[in-house]
């Protein structure tokens, strides 16, 4: 039997960012089937935007092509069979790309700050970026 597993990409929200390694931790929501999953993700903000989306849905479409398998029958040729779809793809590669984006305009403002005044509450303010797909 062929197993299908529908991907839906909900949203992303920036969990951290390090600025001496600069890198940006987040949490990707995706729905498997429509249950919602939560992945810890990060990315270096030296990646274009272009590699960046297209990692994120390879690593999305690995984590769960992988789980669970199933393989009951060895006489069924497609016991093993599973396709993995993602919902919407146009717009989620479009997506992704206006979520990097956003982040590092983000650091780049942070980044081009010269003033001590509000230092500590815009690098807290990157815990806020929420992306809704």
């Amino acid at each position: 039997m062929v197993e299908k597993r529908a991907i839906k990409f909900d949203s992303a929200k920036v969990t951290r960012y390090d600025r001496y390694s600069d890198t940006v931790y987040f949490d990707l929501i995706v729905k498997l089937n429509g249950i919602p999953q939560v992945l810890k993700k990060q990315f270096k903000l030296s990646e274009s935007f272009e590699g960046l989306r297209d990692r994120m849905i390879d690593e999305v479409k690995e984590d769960f092509g992988g789980m669970n398998k199933r393989f009951d029958d060895d006489d069924d040729l497609l016991g093993s069979a599973l396709i993995v779809m993602i919902d919407d793809y146009e717009e989620v590669e479009e997506s992704l790309v206006n979520f990097f984006k956003r982040v590092k305009d983000k650091v780049r403002q942070f980044k081009s700050n010269k003033s001590a005044d509000g230092y500590l509450n815009m690098y807290s303010s990157f815990d806020n970026i929420d992306y809704k797909f």
